[in-house]
């Protein structure tokens, strides 16, 4: 039993091992006990925990304050929880192993594939983090807006888990419910509308299931003056024809997507198809390797959310007909098909993948993979991660290319949004203001449309961090508000998540918030390197650089040829210049800089670390460079564009930066 049993979720409680609650003092201790608790195991600095529970008085105040509520909590302790916090001159630490929260166990329960434990863990997250909790700092205020943030996005997630589990076991009432529940957290989304009128279908009430197409139509027309999306409307005229299988495995699975693809038509979207991989080895036992990679290659598609997807079970009933390509896309209503095969030793697998145009039947990418056996499962998520990571940028740039060749005047919104992707491989002040007009052309054609308001965030962002905007912090603003207009539009968004998070962080400091934001966007699609990238800056403003090497490292693994890759050694040079590597840093920011002579943001970074190397003359070179492209570079921008949080880090920069002559 633990030492420390503390209620996080509702009203504060704290309890010693037998059950008997300690009081604790007052509002501050009670939210430093639950700030460490939920970073049990982590060492938090004293001057990070002064700031955020004592940020309006000076530092010494600051400092004065936590000491004293860091005694109050140990008196309150009983003797054997008192060992469970433990203090240094610089850090303060929560034992994990002598501390148990309700939150830690909802995140637990939330692990688990059964339905009884994730019903639980719903049930336990509808209370609000520290309800009877009110500091009025900033710091802390943030933070606890970031967990609540988080908490309610996993619960959001667990009734979305929990409709399925139940709609795939046949309790359709049980997963209508559940679908209810997570529509009373976002009213807002599609997403899960369709998964209501789904598995409405699926128990047999069409007119139920119409009846919520009429509401959900009513509260986008009421809250956003935008009508369903495509696909919504797809899903609905599938159930009015009951052309909608009645299945609720498929409909369960499927979240909201007519089981029956090739009927619906795509519109200016063009879809993609993953066919079953053939597959042929010594070993028959191993063919469940074939179909693995062929669904997860699927899953890991989808998650993009930037192109329809066929969905599995439909390209699978294809199998036994042994269609070339071009003509498995035209029964399937795919432009683009995937194609592989799998084939084995009792040691070795070779797998080989393609992409196809099947239209024009021409091949747009094509790989090899040979592995050795090991942890077949582990081999097959990887293969199929390795796959997905490098069919979707050659999808990406087939469309660019096939929108660029459109005329303007005969272009939709799916096209005007491809047209604004192309614009901004090329990072200049011209190429980004076009394609934020394409952007909004897109937005004017289909407000619903959620990529078009992540491209429009993306690209106020840039206007305002490469100093093309007059005003950055208008800049900031529009970028925000993009990135929420996408976020309401579609929650399931990953790109709007992590734009979002962009926006918090630039816009409002609010790190935490940020830091949610971006893990809800790894969340939903765990293989987009942008949102790594999002991840590690917010680590590293953060004050956590060797935190953010890590999600920096992942963004090269999941793709070698990164769009940003400038940008992305930039921010290597920044984590390692915090870390005060500056032999490490100079290696990253030369490349920066080689890689992009044009990126102003990566000669910050050389110069800082060249004034302090000491190296004056390559110091006074990366200067002349950098005011030749930012002629107004100053103190300002770097404290507007640089949303460090901790003091150090800024002054580390700027030192850097006045060392070599800049400011």
């Amino acid at each position: 039993m633990s030492l420390l049993t503390l209620k996080l979720l509702g009203s504060f409680r704290a309890a010693d091992e037998s059950g008997k609650e300690i009081p604790i003092p007052n509002r501050k201790a009670r939210g430093l006990l639950a700030y460490l608790a939920v970073h049990a195991d982590r060492p938090q600095a004293r001057q990070h925990l002064a700031a955020l529970f004592w940020g309006d008085h000076s530092e010494t105040h600051a400092r004065q304050s936590l000491r004293q509520c860091l005694a109050r909590l140990r008196k309150s302790l009983d003797s054997k929880a008192e060992d469970a916090l433990a203090a240094t001159n610089s850090d303060v630490l929560l034992r994990g192993n002598a501390v148990e929260t309700d939150v830690r166990r909802a995140e637990a329960l939330a692990k688990s594939e059964q339905p009884d434990d994730i019903a639980l863990a719903a049930s336990m997250l509808e209370a609000e983090l520290l309800a009877d909790t009110a500091i009025r700092t900033g710091g802390f205020e943030e933070w606890l807006e970031a967990e609540r943030l988080r908490l309610s996005n996993l619960r959001s997630g667990l009734l979305l888990r929990l409709a399925r589990a139940l709609g795939s076991r046949g309790d359709h009432r049980g997963a209508i419910e559940a679908a209810r529940r997570a529509l009373e957290l976002d009213s807002m989304s599609e997403r899960l509308h369709r998964l209501l009128m789904t598995v409405q279908a699926a128990a047999g009430d069409r007119s139920a299931a119409l009846r919520q197409y009429e509401i959900c139509e009513d509260v986008l027309r009421r809250e956003l003056d935008v009508a369903p999306s495509e696909e919504t409307r797809a899903l609905r005229d599938a159930i009015r024809s009951g052309s909608m299988e009645k299945s609720p495995n498929k409909a369960a699975a499927e979240i909201g997507r007519p089981t029956s693809l090739a009927d619906i038509p795509f519109a200016s979207r063009p879809a993609v198809a993953v066919l079953p991989f053939v597959f042929s080895s010594e070993d028959p036992g191993q063919s469940y390797i074939a179909d693995g990679i062929t669904e997860d290659i699927t899953t890991l598609l989808s998650y993009w959310r930037w192109l329809p997807v066929i969905a599995f079970n439909s390209a699978r009933q294809l199998t036994d007909e042994n269609l070339a390509a071009t003509d498995a896309g035209r029964k399937l209503g795919a432009e683009y098909v995937v194609v592989g095969s799998v084939r084995g030793t009792r040691k070795r697998l070779r797998i080989t993948s393609e992409l196809i145009d099947a239209n024009s039947g021409r091949q747009l990418w094509t790989r090899r993979f040979d592995k050795d056996l090991g942890n077949l499962f582990e081999i097959q998520d990887e293969i199929a991660a390795e796959i997905a990571n490098n069919i979707e940028p050659e999808l990406e740039r087939a469309e660019q290319r096939r929108a660029m060749r459109k005329p303007p005047t005969d272009m939709g919104a799916w096209e005007c949004v491809a047209r604004a992707g192309a614009l901004l491989t090329d990072l200049t002040r011209e190429h980004v203001a076009e394609a934020r007009s394409w952007a909004e052309k897109a937005i004017d054609l289909d407000p619903a449309f959620s990529h078009a308001h992540s491209l429009l965030a993306s690209c106020h962002w840039m206007e305002g961090i490469f100093g093309w905007s007059a005003d950055p912090a208008s800049a900031f603003d529009a970028c925000e508000a993009s990135a929420r207009r996408a976020v309401i539009v579609d929650d399931a968004d990953w790109m709007a998540h992590a734009y979002l998070g962009i926006s918090s962080l630039w816009n409002r400091r609010a790190h935490d918030v940020a830091i949610a934001e971006f893990g809800r966007a790894l969340e939903l699609n765990p293989s987009a390197a942008q949102a790594h990238h999002g991840f590690a800056c917010a680590l590293e403003f953060a004050g956590r650089p060797d935190e953010a090497l890590p999600h920096l490292k992942t963004v090269l693994r999941l793709d070698p040829s990164y769009r940003n890759r400038a940008a992305l050694l930039g921010d290597f040079a920044l984590s390692h210049l915090l870390l005060g590597n500056y032999e490490a840093a100079l290696d990253f920011a030369e490349q920066s800089v080689a890689a992009m002579p044009e990126y102003a943001r990566g000669l910050h970074r050389l110069a800082a670390i060249l004034g302090h190397l000491g190296r004056k003359d390559d110091a006074r070179s990366a200067r002349d460079n950098l005011l030749k492209l930012q002629p107004d570079f100053s103190k300002a921008y770097i404290e507007s564009t640089y949303p460090f949080r901790e003091q150090r880090d800024l002054e580390r920069l700027l030192t850097g930066l006045r060392k070599a002559g800049l400011i």
